[in-house]
C-alpha cells in the first residue's frame, strides 16, 4: 500500500467476513471427516484406515496450505501492529502444535491411535479460530494501514491451484507436514 493511503474499512470488514466464512468451511469438512474416523474407529475398524487417510488428505490439501499462506500473508501484518506480536507467537505455536498432530495421525498404528490424534487436531483447530476471529481479523480490520482485502486476495492466490511460483517451498514445516515428513 502506497505511504499515506489508507485501506478501506468497508472492503476490511469484508474481508473479515469471508476469513470467518472460509473458517467455518474448514471446520465443518475437518469435522465432518473426524467424525467419520472416529464411527469407523468404534463400529468399523476395517474402515478405519481409510477414513485416516481421507483425513489426511484434507489435511495436506486445504488446512495446511491456509495455515502457511496465513504465516506467509496475514501473520506477519498481525505481528506490526501494536501489542500483538505475542498472540502472533502463539499462533504460530499453535500452528506447530497442529503439524505434531498431525505427524501423529499419519503415523497412528491403530484406529484408536488415528481417532485420538484427529480428536486433537479437530479441538486445537477450533480454539485456533476462534483467536483468528474474534482477535486477529478484527484488529487488521480495524487498522486503517492494513489493506486485510488486498491481503486475502494475496492468500487466495497463494492457496489457488497454479500458485504463484515458488508459493510452496520445499522443506518448509507445513510443507514436510502435507507429504507426512516430521516438521
Amino acid at each position: 500500500m502506497p505511504p499515506g493511503s489508507q485501506a478501506s474499512p468497508a472492503d476490511n470488514w469484508a474481508a473479515v467476513a469471508a476469513i470467518e466464512r472460509h473458517h467455518e468451511q474448514l471446520a465443518r469438512g475437518l469435522g465432518e471427516l473426524t467424525e467419520s474416523l472416529l464411527r469407523s474407529a468404534e463400529h468399523r475398524p476395517a474402515e478405519a484406515d481409510r477414513r485416516r487417510r481421507d483425513l489426511l488428505s484434507y489435511l495436506r490439501r486445504e488446512l495446511l496450505p491456509h495455515a502457511q499462506a496465513e504465516e506467509e500473508i496475514l501473520y506477519p501484518a498481525a505481528a506490526m501492529l501494536p501489542g500483538m506480536s505475542p498472540l502472533v507467537n502463539g499462533m504460530l505455536a499453535e500452528h506447530r502444535a497442529i503439524i505434531s498432530c498431525v505427524g501423529r495421525l499419519a503415523a497412528a498404528g491403530s484406529a484408536v491411535r488415528a481417532a485420538g490424534a484427529a480428536t486433537a487436531i479437530a479441538e486445537l483447530f477450533a480454539t485456533h479460530l476462534a483467536k483468528e476471529n474474534e482477535l486477529i481479523a478484527p484488529a487488521l480490520a480495524a487498522s486503517p494501514e492494513v489493506p486485510l482485502a488486498e491481503l486475502l486476495g494475496h492468500m487466495h492466490a497463494l492457496l489457488s491451484p497454479a500458485g504463484p511460483a515458488g508459493a510452496d517451498e520445499p522443506g518448509g514445516g507445513l510443507e514436510r507436514a502435507r507429504h507426512g515428513r516430521p516438521a
